[in-house]
């Protein structure tokens, strides 16, 4: 037992030693080829909003060992990487259900933000599926299924659901968000960098970051974890942002008017946006918690503003 033990400490240094020298090449958009018996493993990049992709050949013989020594080598990271698997994103436990890797998070992982969740996925699902014997992923979070931002399974993942995660696909923006002050009656403002897949809506994700929380002290959440954006877009310098009907009822801890502006000052803030109109599924003409009418696009509120002496 003590032998095999030292022989994989042995297996596992050589392969660090491989990843080092093959760096991460962050910042090249030029695909790695893979020589004969390498496997391709994807770290974030120096930035953060991109991955790349490392030639790399594994030891292990079996695909479950395969798959346990891949989860290893994403715990580190190539010279001009990022870990994909750290404090961030603790796991619990791991198996190999057939040709399906389950991975078990922590509750932790919730907090991740939404558009770095989407990258640590891809980079662990593509990163095993390049392992013989290993043809999709599923997500846990404390034993249970991986709820995606639409609130629906995420369920099996291949490959194909990552195909252009590579490289440029995400961008990052600076974003200006709206919480709530202590009083839960003004809005008091958070610079955040806000990363998004450049060929989705932006404004989603921004969205996103404000409904997962503030980051400062002395701010509180203007939205529940609760709250289900469906959809968003922009179309003459308006913002469409979709919900369900619950977004309507959902009970707050501050005022409606703080938890409507929280969304549309932080959107209007972003360039080409005015105006932010609240489509509500099934309903003609929506009212924000029985007191704030929705039924047209609102300018910004610059009244509920607090600026804050730092």
């Amino acid at each position: 037992m003590k032998k095999n033990k030292i022989k994989y400490m042995l297996l596992f240094a050589v392969c660090l030693m491989m990843l080092s020298f093959a760096g991460c090449k962050a910042g090249q958009d030029e695909e790695v080829s893979l020589a004969e018996g390498q496997n391709a493993l994807y770290f974030l990049s120096s930035e953060g909003y991109s991955l790349k992709k490392v030639a790399f050949r594994l030891e292990a013989s079996d695909s479950e060992g395969k798959m346990k020594e891949v989860m290893e080598l994403l715990k580190t990271a190539p010279e001009g990487c990022k870990s994909v698997i750290n404090a961030k994103t603790p796991i619990l436990s791991y198996e190999l259900d057939g040709d399906t890797a389950n991975i078990n998070f922590s509750e932790q992982y919730k907090d991740t933000k939404s558009g770095d969740e989407l990258l640590f996925r891809a980079a662990i699902v593509r990163s095993l599926t390049g392992v013989e014997g290993i043809k999709g992923v599923r997500f846990f979070v404390n034993s249970q299924p991986l709820v995606g931002i639409s609130g629906e399974e995420v369920g099996l993942m291949d490959d194909s659901a990552f195909e252009n995660s590579i490289d440029h696909r995400f961008a990052e923006y600076e974003a200006t968000l709206y919480f709530a002050d202590e009083t839960g009656t003004k809005l008091v403002a958070e610079k955040r960098k806000v990363s998004y897949p450049v060929d989705g809506s932006k404004e989603y994700y921004v969205v996103q970051e404000l409904i997962g929380g503030p980051e400062e002290a002395g701010h509180y959440p203007a939205l529940k974890k609760e709250v289900k954006l469906l959809e968003a877009s922009v179309d003459e310098g308006v913002c469409y942002l979709y919900f369900d009907p619950a977004f309507l009822n959902i009970s707050e801890e501050v005022s409606a008017e703080v938890a409507i502006y929280s969304i549309v000052n932080t959107l209007t803030d972003l360039p080409g946006i005015g105006r932010v109109r609240f489509v509500v599924e099934g309903v003609n003409d929506p009212v924000y918690r029985n007191s704030l009418s929705l039924s047209s696009a609102l300018p910004s509120n610059l009244d509920l503003i607090v600026i804050e002496k730092k």
